[in-house]
């Protein structure tokens, strides 16, 4: 996801737009049009300016279309963050552990949600980067005093075990912040935290000790591709739409692969790839007619002559339209169909000795798939012998490749 010209205009564009009538901001927002480069992105950031406030007002209020506007500068300041993590990890061998702190706001109605089964386990997943400070003292001057009825504040401690592997989520000691004596630590976005312990003190200030870990779920991943790709702008943007896909929002995910529909050439490899994503997530709204032909569409691209160099990337490209269209058959009640399709895909998705051990991985966590979702249909056929079947299957090799306490083994128990 290189810097390019239409991913700034975009952010440019949208800040003169918000900062129409203040004009201090407009001639921030004409120094970074002229001076910034991606290795000033952690400069940019730490500085209380236009930029800082309205990426944080984008991920506060969960706002997509505005983060998009934002997507070189968060790829930009995520590899600076890892490039400077990865530096500092070889000085700091000896160190164990590292805490941090950070004074910030949260809801009533958080808190009472955190404070709830105190006996689970609770993942807090930051969507933004977070500025955290090596000195409690530090954080502390960010506790504000002054809250609505529905705000509590709150201190967290965050313990950062140095001896896992945090590249995917970096973190950072700022030497280039601009706030002296801060000692700040900037974490990426989507780092995930474990919440160990969270009390109110006599001063009504709710402490929370957290605990830095490497989760990881479908999500997430996305997440995480999207922040490292060093590609064209439209493979950026199919990754997006999936992270929308995942988090549930069909909608945005849908608008972005129409955006890529209306722009590509029609000889551009990807359209196969966008219309099965478009079929999938019409599936997912009930569009039933609409994901029907878009898959369609999709099988027709992918079984093209001379369509695809790569046989096993193609075949599992094919494997997932296939079997997106067996669903759309499942929710109709069409099961024969339903059945032919996903079979037509697992039989695309065979082990292969010969991949690369990731991509073998990848491949057998897509075979669970099929065997899952022929599982299912057998299930609403009451076949339950074969459906029975087919979830042992997908146990079977879930359990032989994902970690004991992932979610998509969870997935098969439920």
């Amino acid at each position: 996801m290189p810097v390019t010209t239409r991913s700034k205009d975009d952010l440019l564009q949208q800040s003169f737009l918000v900062y129409d009538n203040n004009q201090s901001a407009q001639k921030d927002i004409h120094l970074f049009n002229r001076t910034y480069w991606p290795t000033d992105a952690i400069n940019w950031y730490t500085q209380d300016k236009f930029l800082f406030r309205l990426f944080n007002q984008a991920c506060r209020t969960d706002d997509i279309d505005l983060l998009f506007n934002f997507r070189f500068f968060i790829h930009d300041l995520h590899h600076k963050l890892k490039e400077i993590y990865c530096e500092q990890q070889l000085k700091r061998n000896q160190q164990q552990t590292i805490i941090v702190y950070r004074g910030t706001i949260m809801s009533k109605d958080e808190i009472q949600m955190l404070l709830a089964h105190t006996s689970e386990r609770k993942l807090i997943w930051f969507t933004t980067f977070v500025s955290t400070s090596l000195k409690k003292v530090a954080a502390e001057k960010f506790v504000c005093k002054s809250l609505t009825n529905d705000q509590v504040s709150v201190l967290e401690e965050i313990h950062i075990d140095n001896k896992t592997d945090m590249s995917s989520v970096p973190f950072a000691v700022l030497s280039e912040s601009n706030e002296e004596g801060e000692n700040e630590v900037l974490l990426s976005i989507g780092s995930v935290f474990e919440l160990e312990s969270i009390k109110e003190t006599v001063e009504h200030i709710w402490e929370m000790k957290l605990h830095m870990v490497n989760y990881e779920d479908r999500i997430r991943s996305d997440l995480q591709t999207w922040l490292e790709e060093d590609i064209e702008e439209e493979t950026s943007l199919i990754t997006l739409s999936n992270f929308l896909f995942q988090r549930g929002d069909f909608k945005k995910s849908e608008k972005y692969n129409q955006i890529l529909l209306k722009e590509l050439p029609s000889n551009n490899v990807d359209l196969a790839l966008i219309h099965n994503n478009l079929g999938y997530t019409y599936q997912k709204m009930n569009k039933f007619p609409d994901a029907m032909n878009h898959l369609n569409i999709s099988i027709d691209l992918y079984l093209r002559p001379n369509a695809y160099q790569h046989i096993n990337r193609f075949n599992r490209k094919l494997a997932s339209a296939y079997n997106n269209k067996g669903l759309v058959h499942s929710d109709l009640g069409e099961f024969t169909d339903a059945l032919e399709y996903i079979n037509n895909g697992l039989s695309l998705r065979h082990d292969d000795a010969t991949l690369p051990e990731n991509e073998r991985k990848h491949l057998a966590v897509e075979r669970s798939c099929s065997h899952e979702n022929l599982g299912i249909v057998y299930r609403a056929m009451c076949n339950y012998k074969q459906a029975l079947y087919h979830l042992e299957e997908t146990l079977h090799i879930r359990n032989n490749y994902l970690p004991p306490n992932h979610y998509m083994i969870a997935q098969v128990y439920n």
